[in-house]
C-alpha cells in the first residue's frame, strides 16, 4: 500500500464530529417535534357545525348567539371552542372550556358581538397544549344597521307574517323591516340576546315548553322596550300557556267562528277583508291594565297591555294564518296596531349600537381614579427646575471649585440616573402599588320594576406590566373593550390576546395590563333591587306632588327628581322610606333658555373646581342624558323622541346614587390587596296621574312632532318640543295629549313660539289651526303670551292640535321652539 492510500486514525478528529453529528440531529429532533406532536393531534378526529341564531342577521354591535356542535370521534380530549373578534388590532375571543369525552357530540353556545364590517363568522377549536386552533369552521352573518326594524317570529306555519316586511315607518324611510324565522327551542335565555330584536311574535306554538330562564327573558325584553305579539285563532290557549301572568293581556273564554271581518277595514287602510271565512278567533277578556284597540260586535279583536317601557299585543285572530296571508290591508294592520312604537328615535344614530355607544361614552369616567392622574404642576415645575440645576450650574460649579471639571463625563450621567430613580420613586409612591378595579355603571329602571338594566364598564389599573385572570359573576354579560386614555399617550405595552371564557363566572384570561395603565372590560346585566320604586304622583297646577317610596333593600344616595329639563334635589331614601314631594315646574330654568341641566345638578354645588365625585357624577349622568335610551312616557303614544329622553315630554325621571355596585369583577387568585371602588347612576321613571279639577300643563309637558316641512329641517335640541331651524318656509306640527286629558274642559290654550336662546326678540311667523268640526284650517292671530281664542274648538276628540306655521324670519336666529300648553278641568264642565 502506497503512503497515500495509508489511513491514520485521528481521534480528536472523531470526537469533533461525533459531536457535531449529535448537535445536528438534536437541532433537527427539536425541529420535528412541534411537526411530529401536531401530526398526533387529533384534528382529523373534531368535527364543528355553526350556526348563528336568526339566520345570522344581527344589528351593529350587537350581541349574537351562534350555536356550535362540536363532535369527536377519537380519544378523549379537552380544549377551548372559541370566535376571534378583532378590536383596535387586538384579536380576542369569546369561547367555552369544552371537555369532550371519546364519541362524544356536543351543542356549545357562545354569544359574540358582531362588528358593522363582519360577513363571516369564525369558530376555532384551539385543544390543551396547542398554540394554534386544529378545526375552523365559518359561516355566514348579515350585520345590518340599528335603524332596521328587526322582527322575530316563531311560528307553526302559515304565510300572514311574511306581510310584516310591507310595514312602513312614515318619513323614516330609512327604516326597513327585516324578519327572521326563530324556532321556539332556540329563544335566548337572556335578554341581552333579545336586545337586536325590536319585536318578537309568537302564533301556533306551545310556549309551555319555556324554561324559566326564558320566560323572564322575555319579559325582560318587554320591559327594556320590546314588543311581544301573541297570536290567537285555534292554538291561543297554547301561546298563551307557558307565558308568565305579566305577559298576557286577556283571559282567555272560548273560541268564535267569524264569518266576515268588517272592523279591520279601517285598520287596513280602507282595504275590504275580501278573503272567504270562516276565521276561528279566540274570545277573550282584556286584563285590568289592558286596553281593547279593536272590537267586532263587543269581541276584542286587540288588546294591548303596556309593561315597563314595552308592551304586549294580543290579537283574536292568528296573524300567520287567514285572512292575512291573502288581505292587501295585512301591511296597514300592523302599522295602525303598533303604531308609533316602531319609530326610531330621530337623534339616535341609525348605525350605533346604544350598548356601544353608553360604554365607549364610559371611558373617561372609568378612568377618573387617583392613580391614572396627571402629576401636580406645582410638583413638576420644582422638580424639573432642580434637575436643570442640579447637571448644569451646580454640577459645573462644584466641579470647578475642586478643579476636576474633566469629571462632567462622569457627575452628569451620574446625576440623571439619581433623578431618574428618585423621580420613578415618587411616581410609584404617587401612583401607588394597589391594584385597583373601577366599575362604573348605569342602571335603567322602569316604573314599579324591581330589574334595572344595567350597561357598566370595569377597569383594572396595575401597578406593573402583568397578565391576570379576571372573573365575572355569571349574571353579567363580559364583552371585549377598548378603554385606552382618550387624553393621552398609547399604551406603552401591547395588549396580550385574551380570551372571554363564558361560564360560572366567566373568566377573563390573559388579561395583559401595562405598567400604570388600565385595561377594561365592558359589562351588561340584569340587576335585582329586592324591591322596586314606587310612586304615587299627579301633576296639578305646575306641581308634581304625592309621594315616592323606596322599597328596594339600598339606600338611594342624592336622589333627584327631573321633568321637562327641571330638576329638584331630595335627600338621601333609606330602604323603606316614603317622601313626600312638592316639586314645583315653575322655579326652575325656563325651557327656552338653555342651559347645561347636568352641569346645574352637578356643576353648581359649592363653586370653584369640581372635585371627583362631582365629575364623575356629571360624566356619568351626560352620558345618560346624551343618549336616547329608554324612559317611561308618561300617557301620550311614543312619538319619535325629538331630545334626550332625560329631558322627554310627559316624562318624570328619579336618578340617584346607590353605595351599590351591580356586577363586580374580582381577580383569580384574589391576594386581598386589590381595591375594589365603583360609582352607579339608577335612573327610574315615574307614572304621573291627573286628579280631577283645575289642570295647568308645565312648558314641554305636551308631546310633541314636527309631521313635515318646506325646506329646512329639525333642529334636534334638548328641550323635548317640536323644533325647527330657521332656514324652513314652512310647516305642520302636531300635539298629541296623554290618554287621561284628552276630555280636558279647556279654559285657555296657548302655542309659545321662541329661539332657543334668551334676549332674541320672538320669530315672525304665521299660523294656522285645524278645527275637526269643520275639517278645515283657520288662520289664527296668536294673543299675549301666546293665547289662542276659542282653544277647545281645535282640540280634536282624539286630544291632538295641528297646526301650520309659516316662516317669516327665515335664516334668522338659531332653533324655534313650538310649545302648547292647556288650562282647564278634567272630570268637571266649566
Amino acid at each position: 500500500m502506497s503512503g497515500s492510500d495509508h489511513f491514520e486514525f485521528d481521534p480528536q478528529r472523531s470526537a469533533r464530529l461525533l459531536t457535531l453529528t449529535a448537535t445536528l440531529f438534536l437541532l433537527l429532533l427539536i425541529l420535528l417535534l412541534p411537526s411530529f406532536a401536531h401530526a398526533q393531534t387529533p384534528s382529523s378526529d373534531i368535527t364543528l357545525e355553526m350556526t348563528p341564531l336568526y339566520g345570522g342577521s344581527v344589528k351593529y354591535g350587537e350581541w349574537l348567539p351562534v350555536e356550535i356542535a362540536i363532535e369527536n370521534s377519537g380519544a378523549a380530549q379537552s380544549g377551548i371552542l372559541r370566535i376571534p373578534n378583532s378590536t383596535s388590532g387586538n384579536v380576542n375571543y369569546y369561547g367555552q372550556r369544552v371537555e369532550l369525552p371519546a364519541g362524544a357530540r356536543k351543542v356549545v353556545t357562545i354569544n359574540t358581538t358582531v362588528s358593522n364590517s363582519a360577513r363571516t363568522l369564525t369558530a376555532q377549536w384551539l385543544p390543551d397544549g396547542a398554540k394554534e386552533p386544529t378545526v375552523k369552521v365559518t359561516a355566514d352573518v348579515d350585520a345590518v344597521p340599528n335603524i332596521r326594524f328587526m322582527t322575530a317570529t316563531i311560528s307553526s306555519g302559515g304565510k300572514g307574517l311574511d306581510a310584516l316586511s310591507s310595514m312602513e315607518f312614515g318619513d323614516q324611510r330609512n327604516r326597513t323591516v327585516l324578519v327572521v324565522p326563530l324556532a321556539l327551542e332556540r329563544l335566548p335565555d337572556r335578554a341581552e340576546l333579545l336586545a337586536t330584536i325590536d319585536m318578537l311574535v309568537i302564533s301556533g306554538v306551545d310556549t309551555s315548553e319555556l324554561t324559566p330562564a326564558q320566560q323572564q327573558a322575555l319579559t325582560d325584553f318587554v320591559v327594556r322596550g320590546g314588543l311581544l305579539v301573541l297570536g290567537g285563532g285555534p292554538e291561543a290557549g297554547r301561546v298563551l300557556a307557558g307565558l308568565p301572568e305579566t305577559l298576557r293581556p286577556v283571559t282567555l273564554a272560548g273560541e268564535q267562528s267569524l264569518d266576515s271581518l268588517p272592523a279591520l277595514r279601517d285598520w287596513g287602510g280602507g282595504d275590504e277583508v275580501r278573503v272567504n271565512g270562516p276565521f276561528p278567533a279566540a274570545v277573550a277578556t282584556a286584563a285590568p291594565d289592558a286596553t281593547v284597540r279593536l272590537t267586532q260586535t263587543q269581541l276584542p279583536l286587540v288588546v294591548e297591555r303596556p309593561l315597563g317601557n314595552g308592551a304586549i299585543f294580543w290579537t283574536a285572530l292568528d296573524p300567520a294564518l287567514s285572512p292575512f296571508d291573502a288581505w292587501a290591508g295585512t301591511g296597514g294592520f300592523w302599522q295602525t296596531m303598533l303604531g308609533e312604537r316602531t319609530l326610531f328615535p330621530v337623534n339616535r344614530a341609525a348605525d350605533v349600537s346604544i350598548r356601544q355607544m353608553i360604554q365607549e361614552q364610559m371611558d373617561y369616567t372609568l378612568q377618573n381614579v387617583p392613580a391614572l392622574d396627571l402629576p401636580s404642576l406645582r410638583l413638576m415645575v420644582p422638580l424639573i427646575l432642580l434637575y436643570i440645576l442640579l447637571v448644569g450650574p451646580i454640577t459645573y460649579l462644584v466641579l470647578r471649585a475642586k478643579r476636576r471639571l474633566e469629571w462632567a463625563w462622569l457627575t452628569i450621567p451620574l446625576a440623571t440616573i439619581l433623578f431618574s430613580v428618585g423621580t420613578y420613586g415618587l411616581g410609584f409612591r404617587l401612583r401607588g402599588s394597589d391594584i385597583v378595579i373601577n366599575t362604573v355603571s348605569i342602571a335603567l329602571a322602569a316604573p314599579n320594576s324591581d330589574q334595572a338594566t344595567v350597561y357598566g364598564k370595569s377597569g383594572l389599573f396595575s401597578p406593573a406590566t402583568r397578565s391576570y385572570t379576571m372573573a365575572v359573576p355569571e349574571e353579567a354579560m363580559a364583552s371585549i373593550s377598548d378603554s385606552s386614555n382618550p387624553w393621552g399617550p398609547p399604551p406603552t405595552a401591547e395588549f396580550e390576546d385574551m380570551t372571554i371564557l363564558q361560564g360560572d363566572p366567566t373568566l377573563l384570561e390573559p388579561f395583559t395590563v401595562p405598567q400604570w395603565e388600565m385595561r377594561a372590560v365592558g359589562l351588561e346585566s340584569q340587576w335585582e333591587l329586592g324591591g322596586n320604586i314606587s310612586s304615587d304622583l299627579s301633576l296639578s297646577d305646575d306641581k308634581v306632588v304625592g309621594t315616592v317610596t323606596n322599597s328596594t333593600v339600598m339606600a338611594l344616595v342624592d336622589p333627584a327628581l327631573i321633568m321637562n329639563g327641571r330638576f329638584e334635589m331630595l335627600e338621601t331614601l333609606e330602604p323603606g322610606e316614603t317622601v313626600d314631594i312638592s316639586f314645583d315646574l315653575s322655579k326652575t330654568q325656563d325651557m327656552m333658555q338653555g342651559g347645561d341641566l347636568g352641569w346645574q345638578m352637578f356643576g353648581n354645588q359649592g363653586g370653584g373646581n369640581l372635585n371627583r365625585q362631582q365629575q364623575i357624577r356629571l360624566n356619568l349622568f351626560n352620558v345618560v342624558n346624551n343618549n336616547n335610551v329608554m324612559f317611561e312616557r308618561f300617557g301620550a303614544p311614543g312619538l319619535p323622541a325629538s331630545a334626550s329622553p332625560m329631558l322627554r315630554n310627559s316624562s318624570l325621571t328619579l336618578i340617584a346614587w346607590p353605595e351599590v355596585i351591580p356586577t363586580q369583577p374580582t381577580l383569580i387568585p384574589d391576594n386581598g390587596t386589590t381595591a375594589l371602588v365603583g360609582t352607579t347612576l339608577l335612573s327610574v321613571g315615574l307614572p304621573l296621574s291627573f286628579r280631577e279639577g283645575v289642570i295647568s300643563t308645565p312648558p314641554g309637558f305636551i308631546s310633541g312632532a314636527v309631521e313635515s316641512q318646506e325646506s329646512g329641517s329639525v333642529c334636534y335640541t334638548s328641550y323635548g318640543i317640536p323644533s325647527l331651524m330657521p332656514d324652513y318656509r314652512s310647516a305642520e306640527i302636531r300635539w298629541q295629549l296623554p290618554t287621561e286629558l284628552t276630555g280636558i274642559a279647556l279654559n285657555a290654550m296657548t302655542i309659545d313660539i321662541g329661539y332657543d336662546y334668551e334676549d332674541t326678540d320672538d320669530p315672525s311667523v304665521s299660523v294656522e289651526l285645524y278645527d275637526p268640526a269643520t275639517e278645515s284650517w283657520e288662520a289664527v292671530e296668536l294673543g299675549q303670551f301666546g293665547r289662542v281664542e276659542e282653544g277647545q274648538r281645535f282640540l280634536g276628540a282624539d286630544g291632538s292640535v295641528r297646526m301650520k306655521v309659516t316662516n317669516q324670519s327665515i335664516n334668522i336666529g338659531g332653533c324655534q321652539l313650538f310649545d302648547l300648553r292647556l288650562r282647564g278641568r278634567i272630570g268637571e264642565t266649566p
